[in-house]
């Protein structure tokens, strides 16, 4: 089976992004997985992302983002046919209430049962989450289930680093736990998908 893990690399004034920093870890003791860091744009980092899975071909695609904020790992249920920011992309897009696609749906579905992933990782650092936000997380993710419809696709958001911690509230989970639980989870899905 051929996995594809994608992450973002840094954004604005961070100095490393936890997606990338856990997509290395992760490929890094698993030689059967395929990875590719993406840029923080609308546009170009879905033709990035495009272009590793028709070379690659995978038969799961789990792609990383970054949420400041959260300390849980957020299994993404839905992506939203919508783009918003409060700031502009690496590219100097900043969307302002306007559609993804004008033709799309609104909502869209990710075809892996999350519920079952959860009911699994009772006393793990992980949620189902119903919103993947507006800005290129979302975006990415529309966009492959969108043109993708038959490539079981899973967003994840993840917590930063510690080390990336600015104020003492500011949560945050280890690397190390963070890799054990995505680990998991891949075994879960290639589960569900091989059965």
């Amino acid at each position: 089976m051929k996995i594809l893990l994608s992450g973002f690399k840094p954004f604005a004034n961070d100095f490393l992004n936890s997606s990338e920093e856990l997509v290395n870890e992760v490929v890094k003791k698993n030689h059967q997985l395929d990875s590719v860091i993406l840029p923080v744009e609308f546009h170009k980092s879905f033709l990035v992302l495009k272009e590793h899975i028709l070379n690659c071909q995978p038969n799961l695609l789990l792609m990383f983002g970054q949420a400041t904020g959260r300390a849980k790992i957020g299994l993404e249920m839905l992506a939203v046919n919508w783009q918003q920011a409060s700031i502009a992309d690496e590219a100097g897009y900043r969307p302002l209430s306007v559609l993804a696609q004008s033709a799309g749906p609104m909502i869209l579905k990710t075809q892996i049962p999350l519920e079952k992933f959860v009911f699994e990782f009772v006393n793990e650092p992980i949620e189902i989450s119903y919103s993947a936000g507006s800005f290129v997380c979302n975006d990415l993710y529309y966009r492959v289930l969108r043109e993708f419809p038959d490539l079981p696709s899973l967003f994840i958001h993840l917590p930063p680093l510690p080390l990336q911690k600015k104020e003492v509230s500011l949560a945050s989970l280890e690397l190390t736990v963070q890799a054990q639980t995505i680990r998991q989870i891949i075994q879960m899905s290639v589960d569900f998908l091989t059965h």
